[in-house]
């Protein structure tokens, strides 16, 4: 699965959602659990063409990621991911969620 924290330029999950990730039962192809996030080369993201991604931009709600989303759709290989193919892309708002330390984490996991 591919988790991402960062639309353009794009990023992946770091500090404590890859632990989060791992105790949901998914495996990140790009993040450690305590390594901070880290921008990421669209090829990473189709050499490991991902089952199902979650995008959760630090700091945006839910719409204003869905505005940003067509950044991903414009990469190339984009449409013929499998996340896309099964249907399971999904936008969680980072500010409540993920990107900040606290007891809203644990609603998150």
């Amino acid at each position: 699965m591919s988790f991402f924290e960062w639309i353009n330029p794009l990023f992946s999950s770091g500090h404590w959602t890859p632990e989060l990730i791992r105790m949901a039962g998914g495996i990140d192809g790009y993040s450690f659990p305590g390594s901070p996030s880290r921008r990421l080369d669209w090829g990473e993201v189709l050499r490991c063409q991902p089952e199902a991604i979650v995008i959760s931009c630090c700091g945006f709600d839910i719409c204003r990621t869905v505005a940003e989303i067509r950044f991903l759709e414009a990469k190339p290989g984009w449409s013929s991911l499998p996340a896309i193919n099964n249907r399971a892309v999904f936008i969680a708002d980072g500010r409540v969620f993920f990107s900040r330390p606290g007891p809203r984490l644990v609603d998150s996991g």
